[in-house]
């Protein structure tokens, strides 16, 4: 078959892409890889993995099926950065789920799913190795097993919720609790792109976190 991925220019799941490329082309696969849905030539599979923007019912059309990884129990936690707010509310028990990419945001059937652990004391680092281990087994297990893993096809059952987009005034940390009130907010800000930040005596100051081994 024929087979693209989309993915954001800077998400953080580009770097497992490659392993997934090379996987889909010795099974036989010819696959391509954009970070911008307009250069998608069109296909057979699309695989559109951490990928921000809406894509338009005619670039979905130029592929027979096109999918999305969204990190939620579909239909609730439609919208941005799904595993982000779930850990902020206390969930560990993070589903991901590969469901058809549709002109509503996230509303497409479902296909598959599967859940991971996020430790206590698991930074974006770790959670995010898992959520990216997770996206590719479901890619490549449906691609291995397609067409009869096409019929598993479900529409989506219940009422919808939905997450807005973070931004980064939500990385932002009270000064007056303590970091342990606090922890599960520097479980999910990135040191590079939105890290964690406060002001005190009317200067903004940024705090970037990293695990490390007591020594």
């Amino acid at each position: 078959m024929s087979i693209a991925i989309c993915s954001d220019a800077k998400s953080w799941i580009n770097d497992s892409i490659p392993e997934l490329l090379l996987s889909l082309m010795s099974s036989g696969h010819s696959c391509s890889w954009v970070h911008n849905a307009d250069d998608l030539n069109g296909g057979d599979l699309c695989f559109y993995l951490s990928y921000g923007r809406i894509v338009s019912e005619e670039r979905l059309a130029k592929f027979r099926n096109s999918f999305v990884v969204h990190a939620s129990d579909l239909p609730k936690g439609r919208g941005w950065s799904p595993a982000s707010w779930m850990i902020l509310e206390g969930q560990r028990q993070i589903p991901v789920t590969l469901l058809e990419a549709a002109d509503d945001v996230d509303s497409g059937a479902i296909f598959a799913q599967e859940w991971f652990e996020v430790e206590p004391t698991d930074l974006v680092e770790q959670w995010r190795e898992q959520l990216s281990d997770s996206t590719i087994a479901l890619v490549s297990h449906f691609v291995n097993t397609f067409p009869e893993s096409a019929a598993s096809r479900r529409n989506q059952i219940g009422e919808a919720s939905y997450y807005a987009r973070r931004r980064a005034k939500d990385s932002e940390l009270d000064p007056t609790l303590s970091l342990n009130q606090q922890f599960r907010l520097l479980q999910i800000v990135d040191n590079d792109f939105y890290p964690a930040w406060f002001t005190y005596n009317g200067k903004q100051f940024t705090l970037k976190i990293i695990a490390r081994d007591p020594t």
